[in-house]
């Protein structure tokens, strides 16, 4: 069995690597990388939250690499609670060294849930805030949620996914000769960016080799990921996996390589 898989870089080669573990060879395709912007970070984790600041989240692992890389945080940051979104982007705050993280049930709106019931516990949450060191572009769910509750956010973008600029060539000699059998799908923008490059480099070629006897199953992190599957890409079956994470898209895999 070949995958390809279609999240950036450095995540990309730890999942190929477990897959290699499963017998699965991989292409690597990745769509967009992060860029980050350590000094402007690093000004604002050296000195102390605003002192309405009553705890932070982070919903993705690249967040709490962006934190790392921007450089020590002040004690009082590590001394605020850190709300994750799921196990992942827990063990990456984790390695910040910060003193509480509390790991959330994988998804914004559940992470949201979970915020607004630890803020009603707290006696100082009247006129206090969360601070969410974000990633852009990301879905609006978790801080709509938030709003709803009324949890009032102060939003940090710490790095910005920018698509990988492909070419033809590099399309051709990364995926014209790759006898695939699935598709890896992490996240609604890569599955945008991967459908907008497959309609400009090589959709007739990809349709004409989808056949009953070659199917090309894919697999999707999430309902909303799979949401963003064009029809004419002929991708069968479309698998969401059972939780958000990497761990159920390895399980995935492994019932799809039977």
């Amino acid at each position: 069995m070949r995958v390809l898989i279609t999240r950036p870089s450095r995540p990309a080669a730890a999942t190929a690597n477990r897959l290699a573990e499963m017998g699965i060879e991989t292409v690597l395709a990745p769509m967009a990388e992060p860029a980050l912007d350590p000094s402007a970070l690093s000004a604002l984790l050296a000195r102390k939250p605003d002192g309405d600041i009553l705890a932070a989240a982070i919903t993705s692992a690249q967040a709490a690499e962006a934190l790392r890389k921007a450089g020590p945080l002040s004690r009082e940051w590590q001394r605020l609670p850190f709300f994750a979104v799921g196990r992942k982007t827990a063990d990456a705050a984790r390695s910040l060294g910060l003193s509480t993280v509390l790991e959330g049930p994988g998804n914004g709106v559940e992470l949201a849930r979970m915020i607004a019931g630890a803020f009603r516990d707290m006696p100082e949450r009247c006129g206090s805030r969360l601070f969410y060191f974000a990633g852009e572009p990301r879905s609006p769910d978790f801080e709509a949620s938030l709003g709803e509750m009324g949890i009032a956010v102060a939003t940090t973008v710490v790095y910005r996914m920018r698509p990988v600029v492909w070419t033809q060539e590099l399309w051709d000699r990364t995926l014209g000769s790759a006898c695939l059998d699935a598709v890896l799908l992490y996240s609604s923008e890569t599955a945008r960016l991967f459908f907008d490059r497959l309609r400009q480099f090589s959709l007739p070629q990809w349709q004409s080799t989808r056949s009953v006897n070659h199917p090309l199953a894919c697999v999707c992190l999430s309902p909303a990921i799979a949401d963003m599957i064009p029809l004419d890409a002929r991708l069968d079956p479309v698998i969401i996996c059972k939780r958000p994470d990497e761990k159920a898209m390895l399980e995935a895999m492994g019932e799809l390589a039977g």
